[in-house]
């Protein structure tokens, strides 16, 4: 489950930052849909919604 995914994420990033707080994330959801063809047209299917994290240390 992409919620279950995320929470662990955010507990890791929150562990990371309590000791080293040079850290910090993004998140970007986007939604993917597959083209189908219906006839004379093409419609699109909706897939699951896709999450990326990016995660940054910053040394100075």
């Amino acid at each position: 489950d992409a919620l279950e995914d995320i929470t662990t994420v955010l507990s890791w990033m929150g562990d990371r930052v309590r000791r080293e707080p040079h850290w910090s994330y993004r998140i970007v959801q986007v939604q993917l849909s597959r083209s189908l063809a219906g006839g004379n047209s093409t419609r699109f299917d909706a897939l699951n919604p896709v999450s990326i994290v990016t995660i940054d240390r910053h040394l100075n």
